[in-house]
């Protein structure tokens, strides 16, 4: 998102498997389902997998996607305030 100071064209998405998990020391989902999901999948990943919301009273944070721009914009900043909580905190 070039307008809000990120640039994505470098970001390449990937679907979740065994190697990320193992290769990943946190993984940030925005809803308790996500969660759910993949501890079923990979329950190696105990300890690793967070709320992005978790230091906001583990706030899940839903997906824009069909919404509103004003959503999309909300939602925008949700995980723009959450990443940098997360930030503070790993610091």
């Amino acid at each position: 998102m070039i307008a809000s100071g990120y640039d994505s064209a470098g970001h390449k998405a990937s679907k979740l498997n065994g190697q990320l998990i193992g290769d990943s020391d946190l993984v940030l989902v925005m809803e308790k389902g996500h969660h759910y999901s993949i501890m079923e999948r990979y329950p190696q990943a105990s300890g690793k997998v967070m709320l992005l919301g978790k230091w906001s009273d583990d706030l899940e944070i839903t997906d824009p996607y069909r919404k509103s721009s004003e959503a999309f914009t909300h939602i925008f900043n949700q995980i723009e305030e959450n990443c940098i909580r997360w930030v503070e905190r790993l610091s």
